[in-house]
Protein backbone atom coordinates (compact mmCIF):
# COMPACT_ATOMS: atom_id res chain seq x y z
CA UNK A 1 0.00 0.00 0.00
CA UNK A 2 1.29 3.34 -0.47
CA UNK A 3 1.78 5.69 2.52
CA UNK A 4 -0.01 9.32 2.11
CA UNK A 5 -0.72 11.95 4.48
CA UNK A 6 -4.26 12.26 5.58
CA UNK A 7 -5.41 15.86 5.76
CA UNK A 8 -7.86 17.61 8.55
CA UNK A 9 -11.32 18.54 6.10
CA UNK A 10 -13.89 21.10 7.72
CA UNK A 11 -16.95 19.53 6.34
CA UNK A 12 -20.60 20.00 7.52
CA UNK A 13 -22.84 17.51 9.26
CA UNK A 14 -26.04 17.49 10.34
CA UNK A 15 -26.92 17.74 13.94
CA UNK A 16 -29.53 15.73 15.68
CA UNK A 17 -32.46 17.05 17.19
CA UNK A 18 -35.27 15.99 19.38
CA UNK A 19 -37.33 18.14 17.40
CA UNK A 20 -37.05 15.38 14.43
CA UNK A 21 -39.03 13.39 16.02
CA UNK A 22 -42.14 15.32 15.52
CA UNK A 23 -41.44 17.42 12.67
CA UNK A 24 -39.64 15.71 9.50
CA UNK A 25 -36.23 17.61 8.33
CA UNK A 26 -36.89 20.11 5.75
CA UNK A 27 -35.31 22.55 3.37
CA UNK A 28 -37.11 25.22 1.59
CA UNK A 29 -35.35 26.75 -1.54
CA UNK A 30 -38.31 29.06 -2.50
CA UNK A 31 -39.15 32.10 -1.19
CA UNK A 32 -42.13 32.64 1.60
CA UNK A 33 -44.55 35.03 1.53
CA UNK A 34 -43.99 37.91 4.09
CA UNK A 35 -46.94 37.12 5.74
CA UNK A 36 -46.17 33.29 6.31
CA UNK A 37 -46.61 32.72 10.28
CA UNK A 38 -43.68 30.09 9.86
CA UNK A 39 -40.60 32.07 8.35
CA UNK A 40 -37.66 29.12 8.69
CA UNK A 41 -36.54 27.79 5.63
CA UNK A 42 -34.98 24.99 7.44
CA UNK A 43 -35.48 22.58 10.38
CA UNK A 44 -32.14 21.26 10.35
CA UNK A 45 -28.81 22.07 12.23
CA UNK A 46 -25.46 21.71 11.18
CA UNK A 47 -21.56 21.39 12.41
CA UNK A 48 -18.82 21.58 11.50
CA UNK A 49 -16.31 18.61 12.22
CA UNK A 50 -12.44 18.23 11.07
CA UNK A 51 -12.31 14.78 9.64
CA UNK A 52 -9.06 12.93 8.43
CA UNK A 53 -9.55 12.15 4.64
CA UNK A 54 -6.76 10.43 3.39
CA UNK A 55 -5.02 11.09 -0.05
CA UNK A 56 -5.54 7.57 -2.17
CA UNK A 57 -3.65 8.49 -5.16
CA UNK A 58 -1.45 5.84 -6.54
CA UNK A 59 -3.91 3.06 -5.14
CA UNK A 60 -7.33 4.36 -6.45
CA UNK A 61 -8.16 1.71 -8.72
CA UNK A 62 -8.55 -0.60 -5.51
CA UNK A 63 -11.71 1.32 -4.73
CA UNK A 64 -14.85 -0.51 -6.21
CA UNK A 65 -18.52 0.31 -6.92
CA UNK A 66 -19.69 -3.17 -5.33
CA UNK A 67 -16.97 -2.73 -2.13
CA UNK A 68 -16.48 0.59 -1.61
CA UNK A 69 -19.67 2.98 -3.43
CA UNK A 70 -16.97 4.45 -5.84
CA UNK A 71 -14.23 4.15 -8.39
CA UNK A 72 -11.68 6.54 -9.96
CA UNK A 73 -11.26 5.75 -14.15
CA UNK A 74 -9.89 7.56 -16.83
CA UNK A 75 -12.08 9.51 -18.81
CA UNK A 76 -10.06 11.88 -21.62
CA UNK A 77 -11.09 14.86 -23.56
CA UNK A 78 -13.87 17.08 -22.59
CA UNK A 79 -11.70 19.95 -20.59
CA UNK A 80 -13.45 22.65 -21.92
CA UNK A 81 -17.53 22.03 -22.27
CA UNK A 82 -18.32 25.66 -22.64
CA UNK A 83 -22.41 25.34 -24.38
CA UNK A 84 -25.28 22.89 -23.37
CA UNK A 85 -25.28 22.05 -26.70
CA UNK A 86 -21.22 20.79 -26.16
CA UNK A 87 -22.70 18.68 -23.11
CA UNK A 88 -25.68 17.48 -24.63
CA UNK A 89 -24.50 15.99 -28.02
CA UNK A 90 -20.77 15.33 -27.27
CA UNK A 91 -20.10 14.48 -23.23
CA UNK A 92 -23.20 13.23 -22.63
CA UNK A 93 -23.02 10.42 -24.97
CA UNK A 94 -19.31 9.81 -23.44
CA UNK A 95 -20.68 9.27 -20.26
CA UNK A 96 -23.57 6.84 -21.53
CA UNK A 97 -20.71 4.85 -22.97
CA UNK A 98 -18.11 5.18 -20.13
CA UNK A 99 -20.72 3.28 -17.70
CA UNK A 100 -21.42 0.80 -19.89
CA UNK A 101 -18.38 -0.22 -20.29
CA UNK A 102 -17.19 0.31 -16.44
CA UNK A 103 -20.09 -0.76 -14.57
CA UNK A 104 -20.89 -4.82 -14.60
CA UNK A 105 -24.21 -5.58 -15.49
CA UNK A 106 -24.68 -1.67 -17.21
CA UNK A 107 -27.83 -2.98 -19.26
CA UNK A 108 -29.28 0.53 -19.35
CA UNK A 109 -27.98 4.06 -19.18
CA UNK A 110 -30.92 6.96 -18.19
CA UNK A 111 -29.14 10.22 -17.65
CA UNK A 112 -31.46 12.60 -15.92
CA UNK A 113 -29.65 15.67 -14.86
CA UNK A 114 -25.97 17.69 -14.52
CA UNK A 115 -24.49 20.33 -13.43
CA UNK A 116 -21.01 22.64 -13.57
CA UNK A 117 -19.84 23.50 -10.33
CA UNK A 118 -17.13 26.10 -9.88
CA UNK A 119 -15.58 27.43 -6.65
CA UNK A 120 -15.37 31.07 -7.64
CA UNK A 121 -18.98 30.80 -8.42
CA UNK A 122 -21.97 33.64 -6.73
CA UNK A 123 -23.74 32.57 -4.20
CA UNK A 124 -27.26 31.71 -5.68
CA UNK A 125 -28.68 32.70 -2.25
CA UNK A 126 -30.62 29.29 -1.65
CA UNK A 127 -32.99 29.42 -4.81
CA UNK A 128 -31.28 27.35 -7.27
CA UNK A 129 -32.18 26.94 -10.72
CA UNK A 130 -32.37 22.88 -11.46
CA UNK A 131 -33.19 23.85 -14.87
CA UNK A 132 -30.38 25.69 -16.21
CA UNK A 133 -27.10 23.26 -15.81
CA UNK A 134 -24.14 25.69 -17.38
CA UNK A 135 -25.35 27.99 -14.59
CA UNK A 136 -22.37 26.91 -12.19
CA UNK A 137 -23.12 26.42 -8.58
CA UNK A 138 -20.23 26.38 -5.60
CA UNK A 139 -18.49 22.97 -4.24
CA UNK A 140 -21.42 21.36 -1.67
CA UNK A 141 -19.72 21.28 1.69
CA UNK A 142 -21.91 18.99 3.13
CA UNK A 143 -22.04 15.38 4.18
CA UNK A 144 -24.88 13.73 1.95
CA UNK A 145 -26.16 11.42 -0.94
CA UNK A 146 -28.39 13.64 -3.88
CA UNK A 147 -31.52 11.15 -3.88
CA UNK A 148 -33.65 9.84 -1.33
CA UNK A 149 -34.64 6.35 -2.79
CA UNK A 150 -38.33 7.61 -2.81
CA UNK A 151 -37.22 10.17 -5.09
CA UNK A 152 -34.68 8.70 -7.09
CA UNK A 153 -37.76 5.94 -7.91
CA UNK A 154 -40.03 8.69 -8.76
CA UNK A 155 -37.75 9.94 -10.74
CA UNK A 156 -38.19 6.70 -13.06
CA UNK A 157 -41.70 6.75 -13.36
CA UNK A 158 -41.85 9.60 -14.14
CA UNK A 159 -39.14 10.03 -16.65
CA UNK A 160 -39.74 6.49 -17.74
CA UNK A 161 -43.27 5.71 -17.78
CA UNK A 162 -43.03 3.13 -20.40
CA UNK A 163 -40.62 1.34 -19.29
CA UNK A 164 -40.88 1.93 -15.20
CA UNK A 165 -42.23 -0.93 -14.00
CA UNK A 166 -40.17 -3.59 -16.13
CA UNK A 167 -37.18 -1.66 -14.65
CA UNK A 168 -37.78 -1.63 -11.50
CA UNK A 169 -37.89 -5.59 -11.41
CA UNK A 170 -34.41 -5.29 -11.81
CA UNK A 171 -31.21 -3.99 -10.42
CA UNK A 172 -31.25 0.00 -10.18
CA UNK A 173 -27.97 1.99 -9.42
CA UNK A 174 -28.46 5.70 -9.35
CA UNK A 175 -24.90 7.25 -9.97
CA UNK A 176 -22.95 9.88 -10.04
CA UNK A 177 -19.74 10.97 -12.63
CA UNK A 178 -17.60 13.76 -11.62
CA UNK A 179 -14.61 15.14 -13.04
CA UNK A 180 -12.64 18.46 -13.04
CA UNK A 181 -12.65 20.82 -16.08
CA UNK A 182 -9.44 22.65 -17.76
CA UNK A 183 -6.94 22.03 -14.94
CA UNK A 184 -6.07 19.93 -11.88
CA UNK A 185 -7.99 20.53 -8.70
CA UNK A 186 -6.04 22.08 -6.09
CA UNK A 187 -8.77 24.51 -3.72
CA UNK A 188 -11.90 22.33 -3.62
CA UNK A 189 -11.07 18.40 -4.01
CA UNK A 190 -14.03 15.76 -3.49
CA UNK A 191 -14.17 14.02 -0.43
CA UNK A 192 -15.93 10.08 -0.62
CA UNK A 193 -16.81 8.28 2.08
CA UNK A 194 -16.61 4.53 1.74
CA UNK A 195 -19.75 3.43 1.51
CA UNK A 196 -19.29 -0.04 3.86
CA UNK A 197 -18.04 2.32 6.56
CA UNK A 198 -22.16 4.08 6.40
CA UNK A 199 -24.50 3.12 9.27
CA UNK A 200 -28.34 3.68 8.16
CA UNK A 201 -28.30 5.34 11.67
CA UNK A 202 -25.72 7.88 9.70
CA UNK A 203 -28.25 9.00 7.63
CA UNK A 204 -31.26 12.06 8.13
CA UNK A 205 -33.84 12.00 5.16
CA UNK A 206 -34.88 15.46 4.36
CA UNK A 207 -37.80 16.92 2.42
CA UNK A 208 -36.25 19.37 -0.38
CA UNK A 209 -39.24 22.01 -1.41
CA UNK A 210 -38.70 23.59 -4.56
CA UNK A 211 -41.41 25.54 -6.91
CA UNK A 212 -41.53 22.96 -9.12
CA UNK A 213 -41.21 19.77 -6.95
CA UNK A 214 -40.11 18.22 -3.44
CA UNK A 215 -37.73 15.60 -3.46
CA UNK A 216 -35.77 14.20 -0.66
CA UNK A 217 -32.32 13.77 0.20
CA UNK A 218 -30.03 12.60 3.09
CA UNK A 219 -27.38 14.66 4.77
CA UNK A 220 -25.05 12.64 7.19
CA UNK A 221 -24.59 12.75 10.88
CA UNK A 222 -21.09 12.60 11.95
CA UNK A 223 -19.13 9.41 12.68
CA UNK A 224 -15.95 9.35 13.39
CA UNK A 225 -15.71 5.62 14.75
CA UNK A 226 -16.90 4.11 11.50
CA UNK A 227 -17.17 6.69 8.93
CA UNK A 228 -13.62 6.41 6.75
CA UNK A 229 -12.94 9.36 3.97
CA UNK A 230 -10.89 9.70 1.19
CA UNK A 231 -10.21 11.99 -1.95
CA UNK A 232 -7.68 12.45 -5.28
CA UNK A 233 -5.41 15.22 -4.52
CA UNK A 234 -4.40 16.70 -7.38
CA UNK A 235 -7.47 15.33 -9.27
CA UNK A 236 -6.83 15.84 -13.51
CA UNK A 237 -9.29 16.72 -16.03
CA UNK A 238 -8.71 13.21 -17.21
CA UNK A 239 -9.87 11.64 -14.06
CA UNK A 240 -13.40 10.93 -12.99
CA UNK A 241 -14.94 9.63 -10.21
CA UNK A 242 -18.22 7.41 -10.35
CA UNK A 243 -19.43 7.23 -6.86
CA UNK A 244 -22.95 5.05 -5.83
CA UNK A 245 -26.00 7.26 -4.40
CA UNK A 246 -28.35 4.20 -4.06
CA UNK A 247 -28.15 0.73 -5.43
CA UNK A 248 -31.31 -1.83 -5.17
CA UNK A 249 -29.05 -5.05 -4.91
CA UNK A 250 -28.83 -5.56 -1.27
CA UNK A 251 -25.95 -8.13 -0.62
CA UNK A 252 -23.06 -5.53 -1.80
CA UNK A 253 -21.06 -4.22 1.18
CA UNK A 254 -22.21 -0.72 -0.27
CA UNK A 255 -25.10 0.83 -1.67
CA UNK A 256 -24.77 4.16 -1.54
CA UNK A 257 -21.51 6.57 -0.71
CA UNK A 258 -21.66 10.09 1.23
CA UNK A 259 -19.46 13.12 -0.73
CA UNK A 260 -18.74 16.47 0.33
CA UNK A 261 -16.26 19.16 -1.09
CA UNK A 262 -13.83 20.49 1.51
CA UNK A 263 -11.07 23.37 1.09
CA UNK A 264 -7.40 22.17 1.25
CA UNK A 265 -6.38 24.43 4.62
CA UNK A 266 -3.06 25.07 2.94
CA UNK A 267 -3.35 26.60 -0.16
CA UNK A 268 -0.81 28.20 -3.04
CA UNK A 269 -0.04 31.78 -3.15
CA UNK A 270 -1.39 31.45 -6.83
CA UNK A 271 -4.12 28.37 -8.11
CA UNK A 272 -6.65 28.15 -10.22
CA UNK A 273 -10.30 27.56 -9.08
CA UNK A 274 -12.06 24.54 -9.48
CA UNK A 275 -14.43 23.79 -12.40
CA UNK A 276 -16.28 21.05 -12.59
CA UNK A 277 -18.96 19.26 -14.20
CA UNK A 278 -21.12 16.64 -12.72
CA UNK A 279 -23.92 13.80 -14.24
CA UNK A 280 -26.51 11.70 -12.55
CA UNK A 281 -27.97 8.88 -14.26
CA UNK A 282 -29.27 5.47 -13.85
CA UNK A 283 -27.50 2.06 -14.49
CA UNK A 284 -30.35 -0.48 -14.69
CA UNK A 285 -29.38 -4.52 -15.06
CA UNK A 286 -32.59 -6.55 -16.61
CA UNK A 287 -31.89 -9.09 -14.05
CA UNK A 288 -32.80 -8.46 -10.60
CA UNK A 289 -30.25 -9.54 -7.85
Amino acid sequence: MISHPSELAAIQFVKWQELHLKEKPFMLFIDLPADAPDQRKTNLVFETQHVSVKDIRGEQKTFTLNENGFMYTALEGFEDLTTKEEVESQYLPAIEELLKREVEGADKVFIWHWRMRESSASDQAGVIDVGNGMLPLQPANYAHIDQGPGSAFNIIKTRLPQDAETLLQGRVRMLNIWKPLRNNVEDWPLAICDGSTVQVEDLVETDNVRTTIISTNFYALHSPSTQKWFYLKNQQPDEAIIFKQLDSDPDVAASLSLHAAFKHENLPEKYMPRKSIEVRAFVFTNQAP
